[in-house]
C-alpha cells in the first residue's frame, strides 16, 4: 500500500528516505516489508504521502 500510494504520487524511494532522514536502502526495506519500523516512522511516511491512520487501517490488506 505505501508503494502504491508513493508511486501514485510520482515519488522516488530517495526522496522518501532523504525526507525520514533515513538511507534509501532501509526505506525500501521498510516498503517491502523487510524491517519493521516504529509508529512515530509509519506516521511519518504517511504523512508524506498525505494518508491519514484511519484511511490506512481501514483499508482492506491483499
Amino acid at each position: 500500500m505505501i508503494r502504491t500510494n508513493r508511486r501514485s504520487k510520482n515519488l522516488s524511494q530517495e526522496y522518501m528516505a532523504a525526507k525520514l532522514k533515513i538511507s534509501q536502502n532501509a526505506y525500501s526495506k521498510i516498503e517491502a516489508g523487510k524491517c519493521r519500523c516504529s509508529v512515530y516512522r509509519l506516521i511519518a511516511i504517511l504523512n508524506l504521502l498525505e494518508i491519514s491512520p484511519q484511511d490506512m487501517l481501514s483499508r482492506p490488506s491483499h
